[in-house]
């Protein structure tokens, strides 16, 4: 073992490997495809890559096993109280997120208590106006006049914090009519945006339908890929366990 507890042997193996397999990476670069020999051959390299590529993965594996297992049995050792504890935290906030949403709404209660108040206030003072311009008392009419334009309603304290605490609001929309939904972007009324495209299904109809895929707006295309499997190893291969 090294400093960073892998075993020396695995360090000059993935030095080696880093080696050969640069060597690959320049003459795949390099490779022209011209002929069916060509062709054949890289085919050929093709399957030998995918070797290196699985024995390379295996070596890693093997290094990592006892790692993990570690990591495995140090995280089912938090586990149990990690997860008390995250209990613990949701049930508090779900209590004060109820006491603050009461005190909120009792603070808009008294708000709208008091803005009635206040509106009473200004009625019962023009009413006074009113009559005392009926009597031609224009100053004292123009005074309550006046009073009553400048009546407000009583300042409600918000409710009080808990230190530490914070309150945030998140607001998300939930679609009541699809139908009308789909509608408005048709008119314009609602951007494009406002509606996902079902690219699962349109695939789907994609690989069914393939050229003959008849969707206004969607277009079918193919593309190629190359798959190999892993092939015979040649004087190159990299060395196993």
């Amino acid at each position: 073992m090294n400093e960073t507890g892998i075993e020396e042997t695995a360090v000059v193996k993935a030095q080696a490997a880093s080696t050969i397999t640069n060597v690959v990476l320049r003459e795949a670069e390099a490779l022209e495809i011209s002929s069916d020999a060509d062709f054949q051959g890289a085919a050929v390299t093709l399957r030998e890559i995918k070797s290196r590529w699985r024995d390379l993965e295996d070596e890693r594996k093997r290094i990592l096993k006892p790692l993990d297992d570690s990591r495995a049995r140090i995280m089912e050792l938090f586990r149990l109280p990690q997860d008390y504890l995250t209990r613990a935290e949701r049930v508090l906030k779900d209590k004060i997120g109820a006491w603050t949403e009461a005190q909120e709404r009792r603070r808009r209660e008294a708000e709208a208590q008091a803005a009635e108040i206040a509106r009473k206030e200004a009625e019962r003072l023009q009413k006074k106006a009113d009559r005392a311009l009926a009597a031609g008392h224009i100053e004292q009419a123009a005074a309550l006049e006046g009073a009553a334009d400048n009546v407000v309603a009583a300042e409600v304290p918000p409710p009080p914090k808990a230190y530490g605490t914070y309150t945030r609001e998140t607001w998300s929309a939930v679609v009541e009519d699809e139908l009308a939904l789909i509608q408005a972007v048709a008119a314009g009324t609602v951007p494009a945006v406002a509606i996902q495209v079902n690219m699962a299904y349109l695939n789907q109809r994609a690989r069914a339908d393939k050229d003959e895929l008849r969707i206004p707006g969607v277009r079918a295309v193919k593309e190629t890929s190359i798959s190999a499997s892993t092939g015979i190893r040649d004087q190159r291969a990299l060395p196993r366990r």
